[in-house]
């Protein structure tokens, strides 16, 4: 297995640009009056996190880490001893900083307080055996660096017997769900099989775990000579060309040096907002497409319904980066019972497009009064531009304002 395959992350939400100071603001669904951080002395700082790593206003009720450290504000990275707190104050990790790069052991801790994981590194590279604890501090996991490859070289079950040992045997393991949004809802992925000197081995089967500890037979990966070569996912009834889900538990603390923040709202803080961009994106891209010519000049292309595509004219002012906004009526099931554009695309026949695309997402995240989920009016608002190579169009940044919940 791959380091990267373990050590996987997705960073879907706006980078941060730390200002010199910052302002003290009220629970905020806003990034540019959010607070992220605070100064406890000189380079000293305390840092503001959602459970995911991502940064969050100070006040945002999906705050679950604070960290302190020392950060290098010129160099805008850490440098020096940090230790992250749970809201309660207990120890979450610690670790240490060298010129920005992860440097020694890194330790992350239950809330029994024992340890979870260790991971040492040297210059942000992962040296050594990786190793993972249940609650009660016993040996889980542990996983050995063999060049660019992380083996899976020992494994305990719950009941503290050793499934694998010198890269052999089964295993159960039980993995966090990604942090982006899934339609079905479910928060672990257990999956189990065989290893054969450290390298997954045959069939690897994987179930979805739901909160209420229901599961659904997800589909199966097939393995020869520990490399990935086919798999079936049960959900979409598709055959998979590679992995879906890392193979070991998720850690999350790589991602707080990139600093990278979300709003203050549930759309953003469960992946609900970037997932909808990216199917809006994944839409628009099936009937309008653009081209740069070398002259410098842009061509508009549109897709009839049947797969002719002809040139169009395009209007523009829809070439240059702007923000389309939507009005939705949402009811308390999170159905859509009207749209209304409120500042679309200028070229009539993409803006009828694009109205479509919105009109066809049937479902949001339901509105929250406090007790009880109610009809709301949402207004969401998605930032579009040119892609980097000039043939489709970009949605990003997309924001969901809630009229009377949250």
């Amino acid at each position: 297995m791959q380091i990267s395959s373990i050590m996987k992350l997705v960073a879907v939400a706006v980078c941060l640009a730390l200002p010199g100071a910052t302002r003290a603001q009220p629970t905020t669904d806003s990034l540019v009056s959010a607070t992220y951080y605070e100064r406890i002395s000189g380079n000293l700082v305390r840092f503001f996190y959602d459970r995911y790593y991502y940064l969050v206003d100070q006040h945002c009720q999906y705050k679950e880490i604070e960290r302190e450290g020392y950060f290098d504000f010129e160099a805008r990275r850490f440098d020096g001893p940090v230790r992250d707190y749970d809201l309660d104050g207990f120890l979450v990790m610690e670790g240490n900083y060298s010129d920005g790069k992860k440097d020694g052991l890194f330790r992350g801790y239950h809330p029994s307080g024992y340890a979870k994981w260790e991971i040492r590194y040297q210059a942000d590279t992962l040296v050594d055996t990786v190793r993972y604890f249940y609650p009660d501090g016993k040996p889980y996991l542990e996983y050995r660096l063999e060049g660019d490859d992380l083996l899976l070289w020992s494994y305990w079950n719950t009941r503290g017997k050793q499934q694998v040992s010198e890269g052999r045997g089964r295993f159960e393991l039980v993995s966090e769900a990604s942090d982006s949004y899934n339609e079905m809802g479910y928060r672990w992925v257990r999956r189990t099989g065989k290893v054969r000197d450290g390298k997954m081995h045959q069939d690897i089967l994987y179930r979805y775990v739901f909160e209420d500890g229901t599961e659904y037979t997800a589909g199966y990966e097939t393995y020869v000579g520990g490399q990935f070569v086919s798999g079936e996912d049960y959900h979409t009834g598709l055959f998979i060309d590679h992995p879906l889900h890392p193979l070991g538990p998720r850690i999350w603390h790589v991602r707080s040096e990139a600093l990278i923040s979300k709003r203050c709202n549930v759309d953003d803080y469960i992946g609900f907002t970037q997932y909808a961009a990216d199917i809006w994106q994944q839409r628009l891209g099936t009937r309008a497409a653009i081209q740069a010519k070398q002259n410098g000049e842009v061509e508009f292309y549109l897709e009839d319904g049947a797969g002719n595509w002809t040139l169009a004219e395009i209007e523009p002012t829809d070439l240059i980066p702007r923000t389309l906004s939507f009005a939705l009526q949402v009811d308390k099931k999170g159905n859509v019972q009207a749209v209304e554009a409120l500042d679309n695309f200028d070229t009539p026949p993409l803006a009828e497009h694009m109205l479509a695309i919105v009109r066809g997402f049937r479902h949001w995240v339901p509105s929250w009064d406090g007790s009880a989920f109610i009809d709301d009016e949402l207004t969401v608002n998605v930032r579009v531009r040119q892609g980097p190579d000039s043939f489709y169009f970009v949605l990003y940044d997309m924001h969901v304002i809630r009229k009377n919940g949250s």
